[in-house]
């Protein structure tokens, strides 16, 4: 039996330009290019596929539709986008992020959406799992609404991830997972998140260092604090150290909706905002204060 090639497609951006090279079946893939470096990827075969994307270029994106599981290996790309989300994948299949060592890619978007879908919320966005591996680094700007955000989870394994500004939240995902690796989060708007998961957020070793001074949100007398971790869920911690500082007014460390369980690891936390009063949804005079945790029920 012949043993199947895998598809291997390679992108380089430029400032003017971008190309698509690489060993690949032209049958499976169909590439657009809209202006100069707006590139449109669609794979139409049913095998995996992996792409190397590297270059710079102030002013590109990358738009992906795959029907099947897919490998993206960052190369020290660099790529903003004036219009759109930097990279994006519209299916729901797994998507593989790989940072190489010793490789740093930097992303960041743009402020509205153009004509995308604004579903399309994050720097990188995917409708599917993001699952990033590798020692590299990954810088992430999100100026539209979320740094990395995905419909379903993300996990990070050895990889660091760094968040310098967002709209609303770093990671935003059903589930996180954490395993290795490490998270600097960099806070700076009102009722921010820095890793917000809706269901889960799982720390099971390596470091996540934070520093926030986003305040709260009011609306009719129904606060929004700013957070660094944020489940709306559960959250578990069997390791790892979390370094986390809030100095915004009403701010958060760790705020979870049910149950926080702490088997092992490390917790350095720092509130140093301040309180203060409100009209509540009852329209009574109700108080806030910075908490470095708070959470429903804790094992």
């Amino acid at each position: 039996v012949r043993e199947r090639t895998i598809d291997t497609l390679h992108i380089i951006y430029q400032e003017e330009m971008v190309m698509v090279k690489g060993n690949y079946n032209q049958n499976r893939f169909q590439t657009s290019i809209v202006g100069t470096t707006d590139l449109n990827i669609v794979s139409k075969g049913k095998f995996p596929f992996v792409c190397i994307v590297e270059g710079s270029c102030h002013n590109g994106s990358l738009i992906v539709k795959a029907d099947t599981t897919s490998t993206f290996i960052l190369k020290s790309l660099q790529l903003s986008s004036s219009n759109n989300a930097t990279i994006s994948f519209l299916e729901k299949q797994k998507v593989n992020i790989e940072l190489p060592d010793g490789n740093s890619t930097i992303l960041c978007d743009a402020a509205s959406r153009g004509t995308d879908d604004e579903s399309v919320n994050g720097c990188l966005y995917s409708k599917g799992t993001l699952a990033f591996a590798g020692k590299g680094t990954l810088s992430v700007t999100g100026n539209y609404r979320h740094g990395i955000a995905s419909s379903k989870n993300i996990s990070v394994e050895g990889s660091h991830l760094i968040i310098n500004k967002v709209v609303k939240n770093g990671i935003h995902c059903d589930k996180f997972t954490l395993k290795e690796g490490q998270i600097d989060l960099h806070l700076q708007n009102d009722a921010s998140k820095g890793i917000k998961a809706k269901e889960e957020l799982v720390i099971k070793s390596g470091l996540i260092e934070g520093e926030a001074i986003g305040g709260i949100t009011n609306e009719d007398g129904d606060l929004s604090y700013c957070s660094l971790l944020k489940s709306d869920g559960t959250i578990t911690i069997s390791g790892g150290t979390l370094t986390l500082k809030q100095y915004g007014d009403g701010g958060r460390c760790i705020s979870v909706d049910k149950d926080l369980t702490m088997t092992a690891g490390t917790m350095n936390l720092e509130c140093h905002g301040d309180g203060g009063q409100y009209m509540n949804t009852d329209n009574e005079l109700d108080y806030y204060t910075p908490k470095c945790i708070t959470v429903n029920r804790c094992a």
